[in-house]
């Protein structure tokens, strides 16, 4: 079976959020947030679950929330489980 990857999804909270993006070690991923929904959807190939149990615990990936002119409004860190 091949591996699945692994999704980053979400609505942000503060309107003023217009592209997020995802990054890691070797990997960085954007995308604008659905005007209708204000929910985004990112695919993350590079980390599957093939490399789940080395990653236990750790810090994987950084979002960082973006405005319309790319200025970072927050992020938070994503941890595997």
């Amino acid at each position: 079976m091949p591996a699945a990857t692994l999704y980053v999804y979400g609505e942000p909270a503060d309107p003023a959020v217009a592209r997020v993006r995802v990054h890691g070690p070797g990997f960085s991923h954007t995308t604008e947030v659905d005007a209708g929904t204000r929910g985004y959807a990112v695919a993350v190939p590079e980390l599957t679950s093939a490399n789940h149990t080395e990653r236990a615990g750790q810090v994987v990936a950084t979002v960082d929330f973006l405005d319309i002119r790319g200025i970072e409004l927050g992020s938070r860190m994503l941890r595997d489980r």
